[in-house]
């Protein structure tokens, strides 16, 4: 009787450990897609998220703006109206003015563009008034905000004077 009543117990010892291995091979086994309504929502998952990359692709801008913008030490055109762009373009003028002892009124900017290096180098066109006339300039103005930096690097006549249309 023992000999049975042990062997009984080595069989319950044997599916309990097969039953155990099964279990074990269920929970690392991967996940199937069992029916086709599974695969559906496989598939709108995948396509939802392609769709937001593409949405995300176009929300940054344009291939143009893209390639504009990840050329290292490439010009940029900026606004040339903005409170920033006037600002540097006075002090540009101001500067001219200490360096050179002249006296021009700075009127306007006429195009702005930015290039980053160690710090923004501003590629100005700039409109300024001497002597009663309007001429046309260009400055370059490095600035390292960070630093507390900004530096005249170059100021130079574009054209002949521009003068207004008599009518």
């Amino acid at each position: 009787m023992q000999k049975f009543i042990a062997r009984e117990s080595n069989k319950e010892i044997v599916e309990s450990i097969d039953n155990s291995t099964r279990d074990t091979e269920r929970r690392t086994r991967p996940m199937r897609l069992k029916n086709k309504k599974n695969k559906a929502l496989y598939f709108i998952l995948i396509l939802a998220v392609i769709v937001l990359i593409c949405a995300i692709g176009f929300w940054a801008g344009s291939p143009e703006r893209l390639t504009e913008m990840n050329t290292l030490g490439g010009l940029r055109n900026m606004a040339k109206n903005s409170a920033e762009i006037e600002r540097i373009g006075r002090f540009a003028v101001q500067q001219h003015n200490n360096n050179q002892n002249t006296f021009l009124e700075f009127a306007r900017v006429l195009e702005a563009k930015e290039q980053v290096v160690a710090g923004k180098m501003y590629h100005l066109t700039l409109e300024a008034v001497d002597g009663g006339e309007k001429k046309m300039y260009g400055a370059k103005i490095w600035e390292k905000p960070w630093m507390n930096f900004k530096q005249l690097q170059e100021f130079k006549q574009r054209s002949k004077p521009t003068r207004p249309r008599e009518e």
